[in-house]
């Protein structure tokens, strides 16, 4: 204030300075020249009153001018001073947004502070931001931590409680419900009812027991599912629901949403939560986004289920249940354009085997692999391009361990989101699944066999109830699968003989569930009497306990027809061929023929079957015995009819003559079977039927042996022999007798020996020798030479003990059910 008086002062001296200046030069230009005075000029020019005011006047002047550009010097510095604070306070609000404090106060000086201005509308757009950040990062962990409930329960009823009892809080509600849309009745829903079912309640931080069902478009909830669209009601109509909390008394929401669960145009299932306070859009916002990630886990969920249901229907597969049940969960990734990863959600550890660290801002695209790389990169390309659609492929992949997986992809193009900036994947390992398809399609066909097959096959659980039943069933009942699955085995109404032996067989299972095959009689409805094949096989559950049987009846009246008359065909055939038993018997002679002649012998026959192709002949002529071991060509029949040919030749041969050599009896006996077949004649189709023998012609009272083989040997064990020396074997003659084949072929040989008491001779035909058996995986022959060995081995034993002995060796041989060769005669005399 000093100052500016000082200032003012000091232009009012300059005004009187001037004035007065001005006063002394007017003084001084009027009166040069002039003697008039001063004083007098005042009365001839009054205008030098106003000369000699002049000091006065423009020190007056002056200070106006001094005041007015005081002031306008005062109101600049002011202005000034104003404009000062102003770019410090802009200053400061600058620094605290730079800091990051988008909340503090500024005002702008005036609507001209462009600064200003500009500061506050990036404040907004930042703290828009902000928010936009803070609400994408809340979605974000939201969508995690549903994430993982998602991926830790694989059952819809778990699955639903453990939603709506983590968002109904994260929501600020007071109570969350959720329902199941039924997979079957949703393609009928507007004619079924009880389509959505309420599965799970939460309200106030604890489960409620709450069921309702509700059909497509019956109330909020099936408006919702016939819209497929969030349903935000601000204004609830008073009879809609109430909610009791044990604490307060019963009080009335006014704020409801209801949140279909969409994937690909299906819904599968809803959410639907109360509250008192409005729902907010970030609220809004996260649900939609919720809607797809959820709906996709119940499909998978749905999709397992399903699977099970139709493998426990044709086959039990109780691992492949666990496997495609424990597919449920996903790995969340954000990609560049480049496809680097800029984030990897945590649960790519349990999925692919990765750690999360270690692929970060690594390129996805290695992992795939390369006949599906162009599948990826053409809908990433996609994705890019229209960023408002997003896109699901499966393809191949890469697990940490090099394993090669099939996963499912679903991208959606989110760089315009600030808090994700890239393309949002979420990746199913759908390897399992894959497999399960590629399964249920083979079931399909399966069931499509079953459907249209001409058996009848039937599921009865343990209570009785039929649970499956083919359309063939009517044929023979006369009742349709429909009256079958609405029936318990006690009320189904067909022939009571049926049904108790339905309830047999499984009584049979129940005690001892193992695969049963049967037969049983079938009475029709038309009154036939069919017979059945029946085959019941025992299905079990998850824990190994029967659940139920199959039935597979299949009709085999035809072929018990002709069993049956198989059956009388052969009883005659058996009659006859036991007839021609009987006469074989008859002829043959016993071993007590052999034993009288030589007291220390045996026989060993076992023929291969009932009749024998292999025959022995003892006969006593004085002090001669004869003893024969004849193999006749083939077994059965055919060898029993050879057979008794051939012991009618040698009983005439010996008969009608006196005392033959050994050799000339099987001389005799070719010659007789030759003509008795007609041998060598035209038209004769048994040109190589014969017989192989062992002849041996023995005097009782000098140890005499004369020995003639066809194609046989004969063994002797002296007594002068250590247990060290091979036995002595004379061989027979390389042809048989009968048969045309041997042109020009000599008499038979005659081999004479003497035997001493003691001296044992064995011969035998080549069933024994010529049987396959043995230990090891490879069967091989008995072989001759393994009988030598044998017998030298076993040489202490007495006749009947050889006979044990040769009769168990052949047996374990033989193998147990294994099948015998050939008929077996082996005979055995100690002289």
């Amino acid at each position: 204030m000093k100052e500016q008086i000082k200032i003012l002062k000091g232009y009012v001296l300059y005004g009187a300075i001037i004035g007065g200046l001005i006063t002394i030069i007017s003084v001084i230009l009027t009166n040069l020249g002039s003697d008039v005075s001063y004083g007098e000029l005042h009365q001839d020019l009054p205008a030098l009153y106003f000369i000699d005011l002049m000091p006065l006047l423009l020190a007056g002047t002056f200070y106006i001018v001094g005041a007015r550009s005081q002031k306008i010097k005062n109101k600049v510095h002011s202005r000034l001073l104003k404009q000062i604070e102003i770019v410090e306070k802009t200053s400061l609000f600058a620094e605290e947004i730079g800091k990051g404090h988008l909340e503090s106060d500024f005002n702008i000086g005036s609507e001209d502070d462009i600064l200003g201005n500009a500061l506050l509308k990036m404040r907004e757009n930042l703290q828009s931001q902000a928010k936009e950040e803070e609400v994408r990062n809340w979605i974000v962990q939201g969508t995690s931590e549903v994430g993982n409930i998602l991926r830790n329960f694989n059952k819809v009823n778990e699955l639903g409680y453990e939603i709506v009892r983590a968002l109904t809080p994260k929501l600020e509600a007071v109570q969350g419900a959720f329902y199941e849309v039924r997979e079957a009745e949703k393609q009928d829903s507007r004619r079924r009812k009880g389509n959505i079912k309420q599965i799970a309640t939460f309200a106030y931080n604890r489960k409620k027991y709450i069921e309702n069902e509700f059909s497509f478009g019956q109330g909020l909830v099936g408006q919702c599912a016939m819209e497929m669209d969030i349903i935000h009601r601000r204004e609830i109509p008073d009879e809609y629901v109430s909610i009791t909390s044990g604490l307060l008394d019963e009080q009335k929401p006014t704020n409801l949403i209801i949140v279909p669960l969409i994937s690909e145009n299906k819904l599968y299932g809803i959410m639907e939560f109360a509250g008192f306070v409005e729902f907010t859009e970030k609220q809004i916002q996260f649900l939609q986004e919720l809607s797809e990630i959820i709906a996709r886990s119940l499909f998978n969920i749905s999709t397992n289920e399903n699977t099970l249901k139709l493998l426990n229907e044709v086959n039990k597969s109780q691992e492949r249940t666990e496997k495609l049940l424990a597919n449920a969960s996903e790995v969340i990734t954000i990609i560049d354009a480049e496809a680097n990863l800029k984030y990897v959600s945590p649960s790519v550890s349990a999925i692919l085997g990765y750690n999360a660290n270690d692929i970060l801002n690594t390129v996805d695209l290695d992992k795939v692999y390369e006949e599906d790389k162009n599948t990826y990169l053409e809908n990433i390309q996609k994705l890019l391009e229209t960023p408002e659609k997003p896109l699901t492929w499966a393809y191949q992949y890469k697990s940490s361990s090099g394993d090669q997986i099939w996963v499912e992809t679903t991208g959606r193009n989110l760089f315009s989101n600030p808090a994700i900036e890239g393309i949002l994947l979420n990746t199913t390992d759908i390897t399992e699944r894959r497999k399960a398809e590629a399964e249920q399609r083979e079931r399909a066909k399966m069931q499509a066999l079953s459907e249209n097959s001409p058996d009848i096959i039937i599921r009865i659980d343990l209570e009785g109830n039929f649970s499956y039943v083919n359309p063939i069933i009517e044929k023979f009942t006369g009742l349709s699968t429909e009256k079958f699955l609405t029936s318990n085995i006690d009320e189904i109404k067909i022939d009571e003989r049926i049904t108790a032996k339905w309830k047999e067989f499984k009584k049979k299972l129940e005690g001892a569930p193992k695969a049963l095959a049967t037969e049983m009689e079938f009475p029709t409805h038309k009154g036939e009497e069919l017979f059945m094949e029946v085959n019941c096989i025992p299905e079990f559950d998850e824990k190994g306990m029967l659940e139920s049987i199959l039935y597979v009846i299949h009709d085999i009246t035809e072929a018990k027809e002709a069993e049956k008359a198989i059956q009388e065909a052969n009883h005659k055939v058996m009659d006859s061929i036991n007839y021609a038993k009987r006469i074989q018997a008859s002829i043959m002679p016993k071993e007590h023929v052999l034993t009288e002649m030589f007291p220390k012998s045996f026989m060993l026959f076992r023929p291969r079957d009932i009749v024998s192709g292999d025959y022995p002949f003892f006969v006593k002529r004085g002090d001669w015995a004869y003893v024969c071991a004849v193999d006749c060509t083939g077994h059965g029949v055919p060898g029993a009819l050879l057979s008794i040919i051939g012991s009618l030749i040698m009983q005439e041969v010996i008969r009608y003559n006196d005392d033959p050599t050994a050799a000339e009896l099987n001389d005799m006996l070719h010659k007789s079977v030759v003509r008795a077949l007609r041998q060598g004649e035209e038209g004769s189709e048994n040109e190589r039927d014969g017989m192989d023998c062992a002849t041996c012609k023995i005097n009782l009272k000098d140890g005499t042996l004369e020995y003639s083989g066809a194609h046989r040997p004969l063994y002797i064990i002296r007594t002068t022999q250590t247990d060290e020396d091979d036995l002595e074997q004379i061989k027979g003659d390389g042809y048989p007798i009968g048969g045309v084949q041997y042109r020009g072929r000599k008499p038979f040989s005659n081999n004479i020996t003497t035997l001493n008491k003691g001296d044992k001779i064995f011969f035998f035909s080549d069933g024994f020798p010529d049987q396959f058996g043995g230990p090891g995986e490879v069967e091989k022959k008995y072989g001759p030479k393994r009988i030598r060995r044998k017998l030298i081995a076993k040489r202490d034993l007495d006749m009947p003990q050889t006979k044990t002995f040769l009769n168990d060796e052949f047996e374990n041989w033989k193998r147990k059910d294994e099948m015998q060769m050939d008929d077996v005669l082996f005979i055995g005399i100690e002289y």
